[in-house]
């Protein structure tokens, strides 16, 4: 077991599997944005992103809401000039059998959440910035399989090999999601 995990709450794998079988999501909903255009009028042709996820969740009658809160920095490519600015959280409600605690919700907010709230968060970020006059925005896919994600709370029954279909490089996005 990793040293780091000793501290944390810690949830099996069969378990977490039971969670998931018994979920699904009922709901999306953009809760709130804001999007500034800071290079106006005159944005560069190319842009580099990062993003900077925060989650929670609130257990509600029947299930789960999670809540992914995206800040999203638009920088000119190969500077630090900012061309834009987003802030954007979405609301997912899920169906659930059983409730949702933190020892999941350490696992689930790293490998669901993001793959379940990143494709709206594409659309958003692609449309919005098309309106805002900018290079088009179009983020990566989330990639979860290219790395197994750090465990943060996860118990692994045996010794896995790292890598996958990349030969263990790369990230779980090449966006440089930064989770907290």
């Amino acid at each position: 077991m990793n040293v780091a995990m000793k501290s944390r709450s810690q949830i099996t794998p069969a378990r977490y599997a039971e969670f998931i079988r018994k979920l699904e999501l009922a709901d999306v909903a953009l809760v709130s944005a804001t999007a500034d255009n800071i290079s106006f009028p005159e944005p560069p042709t190319k842009a580099e992103v990062s993003v900077k996820l925060e989650n929670k969740f609130e257990n509600v009658e029947g299930g789960f809401i999670a809540f992914a809160s995206y800040d999203i920095v638009v920088k000119a490519l190969g500077t630090d000039r900012q061309m834009a600015k987003f802030a954007v959280v979405f609301a997912l409600r899920y169906r659930s059998q059983m409730p949702m605690s933190q020892d999941v919700f350490t696992v689930f907010k790293q490998l669901n959440l993001q793959v379940n709230s990143w494709p709206y968060l594409r659309e958003f970020i692609h449309s919005t910035s098309h309106r805002m006059n900018l290079p088009p925005l179009v983020l990566p896919t989330v990639k979860v399989g290219l790395l197994p994600p750090k465990p943060r709370g996860l118990v692994k029954k045996a010794p896995e090999k790292a890598g996958g279909a990349n030969g263990g490089e790369g990230h779980m996005n090449p966006t440089e999601v930064e989770q907290k």
